[in-house]
C-alpha cells in the first residue's frame, strides 16, 4: 500500500510539473502572437496538439529509456516479392474491394508522383490508408466495426485463409487504438484538408524488428507513431505480398488488447498479422513486453 500511495504522489507531482511547464508556456505564447497570429496558430489546432505530445513524450523517454531488455537480434525480413505500390495503385485497389472511397489529396498526391515530396527518414513507402471516421456508410460507425469490415475483406481476398482469433471480442471493452496514433493520424488528415483517403509514409515492421511493443514506443522518433490494425490491415489488402512465406517478418500493430474485457495495463497485449502457414494469415495478439525477433511494429511519420 505505501508503495502503491508513493507512486501516485511521484504521479501527481510529475503532473503538475508538466501542467505548470505547460500554463509558462501558453502565457509566453499568449503575451507575444498577436490577434491575427492566434488566428493562424488555433486553425492549425490538431497540429499544435501533436506538437505538444510529441514534446512531452521525447523529452520524458530521453530520460528513462526504458525497456531495454526487451529487444533481440532479428534477421527476419520481408517477402522479396513485396514492394510498395503507387498510390494510384493502391487507391485503385481500395475502389474495388470497399466502392466509391472518395479521393486523397490531389495536389499531394502530384507531388509525390512526381517526386517533388521525398519520403521522410525511417519511411520505406507512401500507403493509401482510407479515413474511416468520414465514411461510415462504408466502415460503420466506430473503429470495431471498421476493423471487422477489414479482417472479412482479408479472409475473402485470401478466399477464406484466414482466422481471426479475436472474432467478436474487438469491441471497446476489449481493444482501445492508441492515444498517440489517432492523435497523429488525425493530424495527418489536417494536414491533408481532411480528405477521404489519407497518404501515410510508412515502413512495414522492419525497423522494429525484434522489439517489444512497448520498447518500440520508447524508440519512437519525434515524428513517428505507431500503426493500428485498421491501417495495417488496409496495407496488407494494397500489399498481399508483405505476407507471403511463413518466414517473412510478423506485423505488430499499435492497438491496446485487454484480454479480458477490461480496460487495465495487467496483461497488456497487442494486435499482430502473421502467417500460420504459406498460405493462412492469421489475426492474433501478442504481449507488448515479449520481444521476439520474429516480430516487427509498423509505424507511419508525419510529412
Amino acid at each position: 500500500m505505501q508503495n502503491a500511495e508513493k507512486i501516485a504522489a511521484l504521479k501527481r507531482e510529475l503532473r503538475e510539473i508538466i501542467g505548470s511547464g505547460t500554463a509558462h508556456g501558453i502565457n509566453m505564447v499568449l503575451a507575444e502572437t498577436k490577434e491575427g497570429d492566434l488566428e493562424k496558430i488555433l486553425l492549425r489546432k490538431d497540429e499544435l496538439r501533436v506538437a505538444v505530445i510529441q514534446t512531452i513524450t521525447v523529452k520524458a523517454r530521453e530520460f528513462t529509456n526504458r525497456f531495454l531488455n526487451e529487444e533481440v537480434p532479428s534477421d527476419y525480413n520481408y517477402s522479396s516479392e513485396y514492394k510498395p505500390k503507387s498510390l494510384s495503385e493502391q487507391i485503385e485497389i481500395l475502389k474495388e474491394l470497399f466502392g466509391d472511397m472518395g479521393q486523397a489529396n490531389q495536389s499531394l498526391l502530384v507531388q509525390i508522383e512526381t517526386n517533388r515530396v521525398s519520403l521522410p527518414e525511417g519511411a520505406e513507402g507512401w500507403f493509401a490508408i482510407p479515413n474511416w471516421i468520414k465514411k461510415p456508410e462504408i466502415f460503420g460507425e466506430n473503429y470495431a466495426k471498421a476493423l471487422y469490415k477489414v479482417l472479412n475483406k482479408i479472409k475473402l481476398t485470401k478466399n477464406g485463409n484466414f482466422i481471426n482469433f479475436r472474432n467478436r471480442k474487438l469491441g471497446p471493452e476489449y481493444l482501445q487504438p492508441s492515444a498517440r496514433s489517432v492523435a497523429f493520424f488525425r493530424a495527418l488528415s489536417v494536414e491533408q484538408d481532411d480528405p477521404n483517403i489519407v497518404i501515410v509514409p510508412a515502413q512495414f515492421g522492419l525497423l522494429h524488428r525484434g522489439r517489444s511493443y512497448r520498447r518500440t514506443q520508447e524508440m519512437l522518433k519525434r515524428k513517428e507513431f505507431c500503426l493500428d490494425a485498421f491501417s495495417n490491415g488496409i496495407m496488407l489488402l494494397t500489399h498481399p505480398n508483405r505476407l507471403k512465406e511463413i518466414e517473412n517478418l510478423r506485423i505488430v500493430c499499435a492497438d491496446e488488447y485487454h484480454p479480458y474485457g477490461e480496460v487495465t495495463q495487467d496483461l497488456l497485449q497487442s494486435p499482430v498479422f502473421r502467417l500460420c502457414t504459406d498460405d493462412v494469415v492469421e489475426f492474433s495478439v501478442v504481449s507488448v513486453d515479449k520481444p521476439h525477433e520474429r516480430y516487427g511494429s509498423s509505424t507511419g511519420f508525419i510529412i
